[in-house]
C-alpha cells in the first residue's frame, strides 16, 4: 500500500494518483491494482469530477477504484453528487451491515460476486466473530 498526500492539502487529484502508481504487468515491481479513495477525508469532500478523472484512469489502465462507503455517505449527504453517481464510477464500494460482516451494496456485479464469494470462503467462524 502506498499512502498518497494531496498537494492541495484538500483532496486527491489523479496528478497526485499518477505521481505514486505503479504500471505495469512486472510482479516484481508490485503494480497497482486498486486504487482506494477516501472521500470524505478530513471533512474535505472530493469533487464528483475529480473521482471521474481518476475513474477513466483507472480504466485505462485496468486498476479497480474503491470507495468506502461510510465516508461515500458523507458526501453524499453533503451535496457534492447521488449514490448513484459517484458509484456508477467506482468498482467496488460496500457500506456495512451494523454487525459489519455483510456489504448492503456494491458498485458492480462482478464486484459483489468476489465479494461474496470471499465471504462464502471464510466460513461460518467468520459470521460468528
Amino acid at each position: 500500500m502506498i499512502p498518497v498526500r494531496p498537494a492541495n492539502n484538500m483532496y486527491l487529484t489523479l496528478e497526485d494518483i499518477k505521481a505514486s502508481i505503479v504500471l505495469g504487468d512486472e510482479i516484481h515491481s508490485c503494480p497497482t491494482r486498486v486504487i482506494s479513495l477516501e472521500n470524505t477525508l478530513n471533512g474535505m469532500i472530493m469533487p464528483l469530477s475529480e473521482v471521474r478523472r481518476i475513474a477513466a484512469f483507472a480504466k485505462e489502465n485496468d486498476i479497480k477504484l474503491h470507495c468506502d462507503g461510510a465516508r461515500l455517505w458523507e458526501a453524499v449527504v453533503a451535496g457534492a453528487g447521488s449514490l448513484p453517481e459517484f458509484c456508477s464510477y467506482l468498482t467496488l464500494s460496500a457500506s456495512a451491515s451494523p454487525r459489519g460482516l455483510a456489504p448492503l451494496w456494491v458498485a458492480s456485479w462482478s464486484a459483489q460476486r468476489t465479494s461474496s464469494s470471499t465471504r462464502a470462503g471464510l466460513g461460518r467462524p467468520w459470521a460468528e466473530a
